[in-house]
């Protein structure tokens, strides 16, 4: 599949094939950058972007996890799993102040 991957760079079906792959091994590394190739290639997917937000918070990587946690919420304001993606990520790097407007906007 990587053989393929690099082959064909713009083909998604790859991507997911890999990412399949890479998701029962348990290889996060991997994992995570597999998807973030594959989220550029459907605009709509917002699976992938929560699962993305998901795994980079879980790494420890905040910053990486709020951006991909707010494309998500682009998609769909209301998925809660996104929300609580993007507040633990503004909450590890200490925005307080967005954090609090995240909130505030999210109770209306």
């Amino acid at each position: 599949m990587e053989r393929g991957r690099k082959l064909e760079p713009r083909e998604p079906a790859w991507l997911i094939q890999l990412a399949r792959a890479y998701n029962q091994a348990g290889d996060t590394g991997k994992l995570i950058d597999v998807l973030k190739d594959l989220v550029p290639t459907d605009a709509d997917d917002l699976i992938t972007r929560r699962k993305l937000a998901q795994l980079l918070s879980e790494a420890g990587r905040h910053a990486e996890a709020e951006r991909y946690a707010r494309m998500a919420l682009e998609i769909d304001v209301l998925d809660a799993d996104s929300q609580a993606v993007l507040q633990a990520a503004l909450m590890a790097q200490n925005k307080n102040d967005e954090l609090a407007q995240l909130r505030k906007m999210l109770e209306k």
